[in-house]
């Protein structure tokens, strides 16, 4: 009888571990090519090329973004930053809210700027919107922004996803204490439309800058491999 209940005790431990398989992980890499790169609703780099890995396991990410700049004739090639990112996703039916944080490293920074930049962040996203605050803690810039996004089938395995996207960036003031406080000219918005076959997409942007009052364009292309 011992035995026995040695044996039973065992299954039910056995049973009630986790059962970690391979569909708890997913994970991503890539390269691409943006034309201009935008962030907080400014251009701040053209002529990007980027490569990039990321991995999930249950609810956590963690992932890896490189800019660099390609240079044909003569042929140079540069690392010029690093992001570094790692996140917490709590999951629900209406909405998925993310908690996380950007490293980002400069191998160039400029001499009044820092080598390094924390973004800590959180998005809410569904199917349809996602709104994310973020905010650099070195150069004191909180962001937010919400985008639609909504990828649409149409034919031989080609999906067109567009989106539309309006964004604020306060400066040393994440939330101005009047109306009259806010400066509409740190506002932006913009659209972009992205065609996918397989592991590569297309696409382009216009955005509008606050700052400047100026509508800016550019495209990008990626070659995106899930595994």
């Amino acid at each position: 009888m011992l035995i026995v209940g040695l044996i039973a005790l065992n299954t039910a431990i056995f049973a009630a571990q986790p059962v970690v398989t391979t569909s708890d992980f997913t994970s991503e890499v890539s390269a691409g090519y943006v034309s201009k790169y935008v962030e907080f609703g400014d251009v701040t780099a053209t002529g990007v090329y980027t490569a990039g890995a990321e991995v999930n396991w249950q609810s956590f990410k963690v992932a890896v973004n490189t800019l660099n700049t390609v240079e044909i004739s003569p042929f140079t090639a540069a690392l010029n930053r690093v992001d570094l990112t790692g996140a917490y996703k709590f999951t629900s039916t209406l909405a998925d809210v993310s908690v996380g944080t950007t490293y980002i490293h400069f191998n160039n920074a400029n001499k009044l700027d820092f080598s390094g930049h924390w973004r800590p962040f959180v998005s809410v996203t569904n199917k349809y919107l996602g709104v994310t605050a973020a905010y650099d803690t070195q150069s004191r810039l909180a962001n937010f922004e919400a985008k639609t996004k909504y990828s649409v089938d149409l034919t031989n395995g080609i999906t067109v996803t567009p989106a539309l996207f309006v964004g604020y960036t306060n400066v040393a003031d994440a939330l101005p204490k009047t109306v009259k406080a806010i400066s509409y000219t740190n506002g932006y918005a913009g659209a972009d439309l992205t065609l996918a076959y397989g592991v590569l997409s297309v696409g382009g942007f216009v955005l509008q800058d606050g700052h400047t009052g100026r509508v800016d364009g550019g495209w990008h292309t990626a070659v995106k491999y899930n595994f």
